[in-house]
């Protein structure tokens, strides 16, 4: 026999008040990592971890595809999620062009404030982000690179910019530039491709950044 209504109803509640509860630990977990934090001398000040995030996109994507779930919809519940533990761990600064604004409010939640208007690379600090064009790359420097390609899911049309944090990267990627951009790359446009692997840069090229695949991307 169905339940009644009343009776799903009275389940899902249920559940509503779990997932609260587990959101409430996971808060009291990240406000532990926080306080771990200020106590190593030697900590990175940015609380963003880019491959570990990834690596959960990916768990992510595959526990909707064995459930039937939108993959999109998962990973913007766990996007706001993240964006609520940076903002424990202290917040960041995060710069983007207009046109790359959804892209930045879609990858750092609601909750993290975004300042819109002219990036200038050369201004950063190792608290600050940058969400950049994919036809304005800056050159590496001080630390700072690039970390990630936005949207995660589709085509890419940003670059995740600013000081990288030392992670194990499981599926590592490299991105380069240049007008002699090998026959093995996966091409984002005429002069920017992804390699696969950590390598360095072919002759003629400029390195951009290692980070954690894209979702999307699959080896040759």
């Amino acid at each position: 026999m169905t339940p009644s209504l009343d009776t799903i109803r009275g389940q899902i509640d249920a559940l509503d008040a779990k997932l609260r509860d587990l959101l409430g630990a996971r808060a009291d977990l990240i406000a532990q990592v926080a306080a771990a934090k200020s106590e190593d001398a030697h900590g990175a000040s940015l609380s963003l971890r880019p491959a570990r995030e990834a690596q959960l996109m990916r768990v992510l994507v595959a526990y909707a595809h064995d459930n039937n779930l939108p993959v999109a919809a998962l990973i913007a519940v766990w996007r706001e999620i993240i964006g609520m533990a940076i903002i424990r761990q202290g917040g960041m600064k995060i710069f983007t062009a207009a046109q790359n604004a959804p892209l930045a409010r879609d990858y750092f939640g609601a909750v993290l404030e975004v300042t819109i208007g002219d990036v200038k690379p050369k201004d950063f600090d190792t608290t600050m982000v940058g969400v950049l064009p994919l036809d304005d790359i800056p050159a590496p420097e001080a630390g700072l690179a690039v970390f990630g390609l936005l949207p995660l899911l589709g085509v890419p049309q940003a670059v995740l910019y600013g000081a990288v944090p030392h992670e194990e990267i499981q599926q590592p990627v490299t991105l380069v530039g240049g007008s002699k951009l090998p026959d093995n790359a996966h091409r984002l446009s005429d002069n920017l491709a992804l390699l696969d692997g950590a390598v360095e840069a072919p002759a003629g090229c400029m390195r951009f950044g290692i980070f954690e695949a894209p979702l999307e991307h699959r080896a040759k």
